[in-house]
Protein backbone atom coordinates (compact mmCIF):
# COMPACT_ATOMS: atom_id res chain seq x y z
CA UNK A 1 0.00 0.00 0.00
CA UNK A 2 1.39 3.69 -1.10
CA UNK A 3 1.38 5.93 1.62
CA UNK A 4 3.21 9.33 2.24
CA UNK A 5 6.85 9.29 3.61
CA UNK A 6 6.85 10.75 7.13
CA UNK A 7 8.99 13.40 6.60
CA UNK A 8 9.40 14.46 2.60
CA UNK A 9 5.73 13.58 1.90
CA UNK A 10 7.25 11.44 -1.67
CA UNK A 11 4.69 8.30 -1.95
CA UNK A 12 6.42 5.70 -1.06
CA UNK A 13 5.53 1.79 -0.41
CA UNK A 14 8.68 1.82 1.94
CA UNK A 15 8.26 1.27 5.91
CA UNK A 16 10.60 1.89 8.90
CA UNK A 17 13.34 -1.25 8.29
CA UNK A 18 12.40 -2.24 11.69
CA UNK A 19 9.06 -2.02 12.03
CA UNK A 20 5.80 -1.50 9.45
CA UNK A 21 4.16 1.50 11.40
CA UNK A 22 6.10 4.49 9.82
CA UNK A 23 6.59 5.05 5.89
CA UNK A 24 10.04 6.38 4.65
CA UNK A 25 10.89 6.81 0.76
CA UNK A 26 14.68 6.38 1.85
CA UNK A 27 17.31 5.75 4.66
CA UNK A 28 18.07 9.28 4.60
CA UNK A 29 14.42 10.30 5.57
CA UNK A 30 14.11 7.55 8.20
CA UNK A 31 17.40 8.74 9.95
CA UNK A 32 16.20 12.57 10.11
CA UNK A 33 12.84 10.94 11.46
CA UNK A 34 14.40 8.40 14.09
CA UNK A 35 15.06 10.45 16.81
CA UNK A 36 11.20 10.91 17.23
CA UNK A 37 10.38 7.72 15.69
CA UNK A 38 13.04 5.22 18.15
CA UNK A 39 10.36 5.57 20.93
CA UNK A 40 7.51 4.18 18.71
CA UNK A 41 9.94 1.40 16.78
CA UNK A 42 8.51 -2.45 17.72
CA UNK A 43 12.75 -3.08 16.76
CA UNK A 44 14.87 0.44 18.16
CA UNK A 45 17.53 -1.95 18.33
CA UNK A 46 18.75 -0.94 21.85
CA UNK A 47 17.58 -0.51 24.76
CA UNK A 48 15.48 3.06 25.07
CA UNK A 49 16.53 5.29 27.70
CA UNK A 50 14.62 8.43 29.27
CA UNK A 51 16.66 10.80 27.44
CA UNK A 52 15.09 9.19 24.67
CA UNK A 53 11.48 10.18 25.54
CA UNK A 54 12.63 13.14 26.24
CA UNK A 55 13.79 13.85 22.59
CA UNK A 56 10.85 12.33 21.22
CA UNK A 57 8.32 14.85 23.86
CA UNK A 58 10.44 17.95 21.70
CA UNK A 59 10.11 16.66 18.82
CA UNK A 60 6.91 15.69 18.82
CA UNK A 61 5.71 18.45 20.88
CA UNK A 62 3.72 15.93 22.76
CA UNK A 63 4.08 15.93 26.74
CA UNK A 64 2.73 11.97 27.08
CA UNK A 65 6.11 11.31 26.65
CA UNK A 66 7.42 13.71 29.26
CA UNK A 67 6.35 11.65 32.44
CA UNK A 68 7.40 9.16 35.32
CA UNK A 69 10.77 8.64 34.83
CA UNK A 70 11.59 11.05 32.04
CA UNK A 71 10.37 13.70 34.12
CA UNK A 72 12.15 12.91 36.99
CA UNK A 73 15.48 12.38 35.50
CA UNK A 74 15.00 15.82 33.52
CA UNK A 75 14.50 18.15 36.24
CA UNK A 76 10.25 18.46 36.36
CA UNK A 77 10.03 16.81 39.97
CA UNK A 78 12.43 19.37 41.29
CA UNK A 79 11.05 22.60 39.46
CA UNK A 80 9.28 24.13 42.85
CA UNK A 81 8.68 27.63 41.11
CA UNK A 82 5.43 25.92 39.24
CA UNK A 83 3.90 26.00 35.61
CA UNK A 84 5.90 29.14 34.80
CA UNK A 85 8.88 27.48 35.38
CA UNK A 86 7.94 24.15 33.43
CA UNK A 87 7.87 26.31 30.73
CA UNK A 88 11.33 27.67 30.80
CA UNK A 89 12.47 24.25 31.81
CA UNK A 90 10.45 22.85 28.10
CA UNK A 91 12.42 25.84 26.25
CA UNK A 92 15.80 25.38 27.39
CA UNK A 93 15.30 21.36 26.31
CA UNK A 94 13.67 22.63 22.99
CA UNK A 95 17.04 24.88 22.34
CA UNK A 96 19.41 21.89 23.95
CA UNK A 97 18.16 19.23 21.52
CA UNK A 98 16.36 21.28 18.95
CA UNK A 99 18.35 24.22 18.15
CA UNK A 100 21.77 23.04 19.50
CA UNK A 101 21.30 19.81 18.60
CA UNK A 102 22.41 17.76 21.14
CA UNK A 103 22.03 14.17 20.88
CA UNK A 104 20.05 11.71 23.30
CA UNK A 105 22.88 9.60 24.02
CA UNK A 106 24.77 12.06 24.84
CA UNK A 107 22.02 13.58 27.37
CA UNK A 108 22.09 10.20 28.55
CA UNK A 109 25.61 9.91 29.09
CA UNK A 110 25.77 13.44 31.46
CA UNK A 111 23.26 12.23 33.37
CA UNK A 112 24.23 8.84 34.58
CA UNK A 113 27.91 10.72 35.35
CA UNK A 114 26.17 13.19 37.01
CA UNK A 115 27.10 16.41 34.88
CA UNK A 116 23.73 17.14 33.21
CA UNK A 117 24.06 20.76 34.43
CA UNK A 118 28.00 22.00 34.29
CA UNK A 119 27.88 20.29 30.29
CA UNK A 120 24.43 22.01 29.75
CA UNK A 121 25.55 25.09 31.09
CA UNK A 122 29.36 24.90 29.14
CA UNK A 123 27.29 23.66 25.71
CA UNK A 124 25.07 27.06 26.00
CA UNK A 125 28.27 28.54 26.79
CA UNK A 126 29.76 27.78 23.27
CA UNK A 127 27.01 27.44 21.18
CA UNK A 128 27.06 29.71 17.67
CA UNK A 129 23.18 29.16 17.32
CA UNK A 130 20.93 31.72 18.43
CA UNK A 131 19.55 30.91 21.97
CA UNK A 132 17.96 32.42 24.62
CA UNK A 133 19.25 34.74 27.28
CA UNK A 134 16.50 34.21 29.89
CA UNK A 135 16.49 30.29 29.30
CA UNK A 136 20.87 30.82 29.97
CA UNK A 137 20.37 33.06 33.00
CA UNK A 138 17.49 30.40 34.77
CA UNK A 139 20.00 27.01 33.96
CA UNK A 140 22.72 28.89 35.43
CA UNK A 141 20.95 29.92 38.08
CA UNK A 142 19.20 26.36 39.00
CA UNK A 143 21.67 23.35 38.97
CA UNK A 144 19.47 22.04 41.80
CA UNK A 145 16.93 21.51 39.08
CA UNK A 146 19.30 19.11 37.32
CA UNK A 147 20.98 17.75 39.86
CA UNK A 148 19.35 14.14 41.28
CA UNK A 149 20.83 15.12 44.32
CA UNK A 150 18.51 18.32 44.78
CA UNK A 151 15.01 18.55 46.33
CA UNK A 152 12.71 16.56 44.48
CA UNK A 153 8.69 17.42 44.22
CA UNK A 154 6.57 14.38 43.67
CA UNK A 155 4.28 13.53 41.00
CA UNK A 156 1.62 14.23 44.36
CA UNK A 157 3.17 17.68 45.39
CA UNK A 158 3.11 18.34 41.42
CA UNK A 159 -0.81 17.86 40.95
CA UNK A 160 -1.15 19.85 44.46
CA UNK A 161 0.49 22.91 43.15
CA UNK A 162 -1.26 22.86 39.38
CA UNK A 163 -4.50 22.60 41.35
CA UNK A 164 -3.77 25.25 43.63
CA UNK A 165 -2.75 27.42 40.41
CA UNK A 166 -6.38 26.27 38.65
CA UNK A 167 -8.29 27.42 42.51
CA UNK A 168 -6.50 30.77 42.49
CA UNK A 169 -7.19 31.31 38.51
CA UNK A 170 -11.15 31.04 38.66
CA UNK A 171 -10.96 33.57 41.92
CA UNK A 172 -9.66 31.90 45.08
CA UNK A 173 -7.57 33.22 47.70
CA UNK A 174 -4.13 33.58 47.18
CA UNK A 175 -3.90 32.14 50.88
CA UNK A 176 -6.15 29.16 50.80
CA UNK A 177 -4.71 25.73 51.61
CA UNK A 178 -5.34 22.86 49.68
CA UNK A 179 -7.42 21.69 52.36
CA UNK A 180 -9.36 25.09 52.06
CA UNK A 181 -9.65 24.28 48.77
CA UNK A 182 -10.64 20.45 49.23
CA UNK A 183 -13.64 21.72 52.53
CA UNK A 184 -14.76 24.78 50.04
CA UNK A 185 -15.27 22.90 47.11
CA UNK A 186 -16.75 19.39 48.62
CA UNK A 187 -20.26 19.95 47.72
CA UNK A 188 -19.54 20.92 44.54
CA UNK A 189 -21.94 18.35 42.16
CA UNK A 190 -19.53 16.23 39.89
CA UNK A 191 -19.78 18.48 36.49
CA UNK A 192 -18.22 21.35 38.07
CA UNK A 193 -14.96 19.12 39.63
CA UNK A 194 -14.96 17.74 35.97
CA UNK A 195 -14.60 21.39 35.01
CA UNK A 196 -12.08 22.06 37.81
CA UNK A 197 -10.02 19.64 36.89
CA UNK A 198 -10.26 20.04 33.61
CA UNK A 199 -8.65 24.11 34.14
CA UNK A 200 -6.14 22.43 35.95
CA UNK A 201 -5.12 21.12 33.06
CA UNK A 202 -5.46 23.58 30.62
CA UNK A 203 -3.31 26.06 33.33
CA UNK A 204 -0.75 23.61 33.55
CA UNK A 205 -0.57 22.47 29.40
CA UNK A 206 -3.24 23.95 27.75
CA UNK A 207 -5.50 20.73 28.17
CA UNK A 208 -5.61 16.93 29.18
CA UNK A 209 -2.82 14.27 27.96
CA UNK A 210 -4.02 11.72 25.52
CA UNK A 211 -3.38 9.35 28.06
CA UNK A 212 -6.54 10.88 30.36
CA UNK A 213 -9.19 9.35 28.45
CA UNK A 214 -12.20 11.06 29.67
CA UNK A 215 -11.43 14.84 29.41
CA UNK A 216 -9.51 14.60 26.17
CA UNK A 217 -13.30 12.66 24.46
CA UNK A 218 -15.56 15.21 26.61
CA UNK A 219 -13.54 18.25 25.91
CA UNK A 220 -13.23 17.50 21.97
CA UNK A 221 -9.44 17.06 21.74
CA UNK A 222 -10.47 13.07 20.35
CA UNK A 223 -10.90 14.98 17.04
CA UNK A 224 -7.30 15.32 16.09
CA UNK A 225 -4.99 13.12 14.29
CA UNK A 226 -1.96 13.72 17.08
CA UNK A 227 -1.75 13.40 20.52
CA UNK A 228 -1.36 16.56 21.34
CA UNK A 229 -4.25 18.70 20.22
CA UNK A 230 -2.49 22.15 19.62
CA UNK A 231 -4.84 24.56 18.18
CA UNK A 232 -7.51 23.22 20.78
CA UNK A 233 -5.03 24.24 23.56
CA UNK A 234 -4.74 27.67 22.67
CA UNK A 235 -8.76 28.23 21.82
CA UNK A 236 -9.05 26.83 25.82
CA UNK A 237 -6.41 28.87 26.61
CA UNK A 238 -8.41 31.85 25.33
CA UNK A 239 -11.38 30.75 25.74
CA UNK A 240 -11.07 30.54 30.38
CA UNK A 241 -9.89 34.32 30.05
CA UNK A 242 -12.62 35.54 28.63
CA UNK A 243 -15.58 33.38 30.44
CA UNK A 244 -16.21 33.17 34.38
CA UNK A 245 -15.69 29.31 35.89
CA UNK A 246 -19.12 29.71 36.61
CA UNK A 247 -20.01 29.79 33.08
CA UNK A 248 -17.88 27.45 31.66
CA UNK A 249 -19.41 25.02 34.10
CA UNK A 250 -23.10 25.78 33.02
CA UNK A 251 -22.36 25.64 29.28
CA UNK A 252 -20.52 22.14 30.06
CA UNK A 253 -23.46 20.95 32.24
CA UNK A 254 -25.81 21.97 29.44
CA UNK A 255 -23.99 20.67 26.53
CA UNK A 256 -23.34 24.40 25.35
CA UNK A 257 -19.61 24.69 25.08
CA UNK A 258 -19.45 25.95 21.36
CA UNK A 259 -22.32 28.16 21.74
CA UNK A 260 -19.56 29.98 25.20
CA UNK A 261 -16.56 30.35 22.93
CA UNK A 262 -19.04 31.99 19.70
CA UNK A 263 -20.54 34.33 22.37
CA UNK A 264 -16.68 34.96 23.65
CA UNK A 265 -15.28 36.15 19.85
CA UNK A 266 -14.13 32.93 19.54
CA UNK A 267 -16.05 31.67 16.82
CA UNK A 268 -13.16 32.19 14.16
CA UNK A 269 -11.01 29.89 16.13
CA UNK A 270 -13.20 27.40 16.85
CA UNK A 271 -13.97 27.11 12.93
CA UNK A 272 -10.35 26.43 12.10
CA UNK A 273 -10.77 23.05 14.73
CA UNK A 274 -11.31 19.83 12.91
CA UNK A 275 -14.51 18.06 11.39
CA UNK A 276 -16.49 16.36 14.19
CA UNK A 277 -15.65 19.11 17.06
CA UNK A 278 -19.26 20.31 16.88
CA UNK A 279 -20.32 16.90 17.08
CA UNK A 280 -18.59 15.87 20.12
CA UNK A 281 -18.85 18.67 22.32
CA UNK A 282 -22.80 18.67 21.41
CA UNK A 283 -22.91 14.93 22.82
CA UNK A 284 -20.29 16.05 25.86
CA UNK A 285 -20.33 14.90 28.63
CA UNK A 286 -22.74 12.29 28.77
CA UNK A 287 -23.35 11.22 25.03
CA UNK A 288 -20.43 11.10 22.90
CA UNK A 289 -20.15 8.37 20.60
CA UNK A 290 -17.84 5.51 21.74
CA UNK A 291 -15.62 5.01 19.33
CA UNK A 292 -14.19 8.61 20.11
CA UNK A 293 -12.83 6.92 23.51
CA UNK A 294 -11.60 3.82 21.94
CA UNK A 295 -9.52 6.14 19.31
CA UNK A 296 -8.03 7.58 22.49
CA UNK A 297 -7.11 4.18 23.58
CA UNK A 298 -5.72 3.23 20.34
CA UNK A 299 -3.83 6.11 19.74
CA UNK A 300 -2.43 6.46 23.34
CA UNK A 301 -1.14 2.94 23.39
CA UNK A 302 -2.29 1.98 27.06
CA UNK A 303 -1.47 -0.78 28.28
CA UNK A 304 -4.83 -1.05 30.79
CA UNK A 305 -8.26 -1.86 28.87
CA UNK A 306 -10.52 1.39 29.22
CA UNK A 307 -13.97 0.86 30.65
CA UNK A 308 -15.84 -2.26 28.90
CA UNK A 309 -18.94 -0.62 28.13
CA UNK A 310 -16.81 1.49 25.57
CA UNK A 311 -15.06 -1.86 23.84
CA UNK A 312 -17.62 -4.09 23.86
CA UNK A 313 -19.76 -2.05 20.68
CA UNK A 314 -16.57 -3.19 18.92
CA UNK A 315 -16.32 -6.93 19.36
CA UNK A 316 -13.19 -7.13 22.35
CA UNK A 317 -16.10 -9.04 24.07
CA UNK A 318 -15.62 -11.93 21.66
CA UNK A 319 -12.02 -11.92 22.30
CA UNK A 320 -10.78 -15.31 24.42
CA UNK A 321 -7.49 -14.18 25.92
CA UNK A 322 -5.44 -11.44 26.63
CA UNK A 323 -3.60 -12.45 23.21
CA UNK A 324 -6.35 -11.78 21.02
CA UNK A 325 -7.63 -8.69 22.61
CA UNK A 326 -3.95 -7.36 21.61
CA UNK A 327 -4.53 -8.63 18.13
CA UNK A 328 -7.60 -6.64 17.82
CA UNK A 329 -6.04 -4.04 19.46
CA UNK A 330 -3.34 -3.76 16.83
CA UNK A 331 -5.91 -4.03 13.70
CA UNK A 332 -8.23 -1.19 15.40
CA UNK A 333 -5.02 0.80 15.56
CA UNK A 334 -4.29 0.30 11.61
CA UNK A 335 -8.12 0.42 10.80
CA UNK A 336 -7.88 3.68 12.87
CA UNK A 337 -4.26 5.41 12.36
CA UNK A 338 -2.86 4.16 9.21
CA UNK A 339 -5.89 3.38 6.93
CA UNK A 340 -7.14 6.73 8.82
CA UNK A 341 -10.98 5.60 8.46
CA UNK A 342 -13.00 8.35 9.30
CA UNK A 343 -13.97 7.43 13.21
CA UNK A 344 -17.97 7.68 12.89
CA UNK A 345 -18.68 5.84 9.61
CA UNK A 346 -16.86 2.82 12.01
CA UNK A 347 -19.67 3.67 14.44
CA UNK A 348 -22.03 3.74 12.30
CA UNK A 349 -21.21 -0.11 10.97
CA UNK A 350 -21.06 -0.98 14.06
CA UNK A 351 -24.32 0.13 14.99
CA UNK A 352 -25.33 -1.59 12.12
CA UNK A 353 -23.36 -4.80 13.15
CA UNK A 354 -21.45 -4.89 10.08
CA UNK A 355 -18.06 -3.85 10.85
CA UNK A 356 -16.31 -6.83 9.29
CA UNK A 357 -18.55 -6.13 5.85
CA UNK A 358 -18.08 -2.51 6.14
CA UNK A 359 -13.67 -2.55 6.65
CA UNK A 360 -13.29 -5.74 4.31
CA UNK A 361 -15.07 -4.01 1.38
CA UNK A 362 -12.45 -1.47 1.34
CA UNK A 363 -9.93 -1.38 -1.13
CA UNK A 364 -7.06 -1.05 1.65
CA UNK A 365 -8.00 -3.85 3.08
CA UNK A 366 -5.64 -6.90 3.06
CA UNK A 367 -5.41 -9.93 5.00
CA UNK A 368 -4.60 -13.28 5.38
CA UNK A 369 -6.82 -16.60 6.03
CA UNK A 370 -6.37 -16.76 9.03
CA UNK A 371 -6.75 -13.42 9.71
CA UNK A 372 -9.75 -13.03 8.31
CA UNK A 373 -11.13 -16.09 9.90
CA UNK A 374 -10.14 -14.41 13.32
CA UNK A 375 -11.70 -11.11 12.62
CA UNK A 376 -15.04 -12.81 11.01
CA UNK A 377 -15.31 -14.19 14.44
CA UNK A 378 -14.55 -11.44 16.54
CA UNK A 379 -16.29 -8.69 14.65
CA UNK A 380 -19.59 -10.60 14.79
CA UNK A 381 -21.48 -8.32 17.36
CA UNK A 382 -25.26 -7.91 18.46
CA UNK A 383 -25.12 -3.89 18.72
CA UNK A 384 -28.60 -3.58 17.63
CA UNK A 385 -29.91 -5.30 19.84
CA UNK A 386 -27.67 -4.20 22.52
CA UNK A 387 -28.50 -0.75 21.46
CA UNK A 388 -32.17 -1.17 21.77
CA UNK A 389 -32.55 -1.03 17.97
CA UNK A 390 -31.82 2.56 18.61
CA UNK A 391 -28.93 4.79 16.88
CA UNK A 392 -29.45 7.41 19.48
CA UNK A 393 -26.03 8.22 20.91
CA UNK A 394 -27.53 9.57 24.32
CA UNK A 395 -29.90 5.61 24.14
CA UNK A 396 -26.84 3.78 23.20
CA UNK A 397 -25.07 5.16 26.10
CA UNK A 398 -28.19 4.36 28.76
CA UNK A 399 -28.27 1.02 27.28
CA UNK A 400 -24.37 -0.06 27.65
CA UNK A 401 -24.33 1.15 30.69
CA UNK A 402 -27.44 -0.88 32.25
CA UNK A 403 -26.04 -3.90 30.40
CA UNK A 404 -22.41 -3.87 31.74
CA UNK A 405 -23.59 -3.11 35.42
CA UNK A 406 -25.97 -6.24 34.87
CA UNK A 407 -23.26 -8.19 33.69
CA UNK A 408 -21.09 -6.82 36.55
CA UNK A 409 -23.82 -7.57 39.18
CA UNK A 410 -24.18 -11.22 37.82
CA UNK A 411 -20.42 -12.00 38.30
CA UNK A 412 -20.57 -10.91 41.27
CA UNK A 413 -23.50 -13.39 42.77
CA UNK A 414 -21.72 -16.06 41.03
Amino acid sequence: MTRSCLVCGTPTKKTCTGCSNAAYCSRTCQAEDWISHIVDCDTPGRELTTADHLAASVFKQDSTFMKGETARDYGYYRVLGGPEESKILDAIWMEIILTIGVKPLTLHKWRVEGRLHAELVATYGRTSKRISDVNFAWLREHPEVFDPKGKSISIEENAHEVRLSAWRFIGGSESDSLADMKRKSKDWPAYKHSCFHFYGMVVADGGPSIGNSVPWVRFGFCVFNTRKGIPLRQLYRDLIEKCTFEEFCEAYKKSCLLELIDSKGLKAQRMQMPQHFETVLSQSPDYVATIWFLRAYITAQNEALPDPVILMPYGYANCRDKAELTRLTRFYAKVLKEWVIPPLELHDAAVRDQIYEYLSQLSVFESTTAERRFLKRVLKTQNWWLFGGSSSTATQWIQLSAFVDLMLLHHMTN
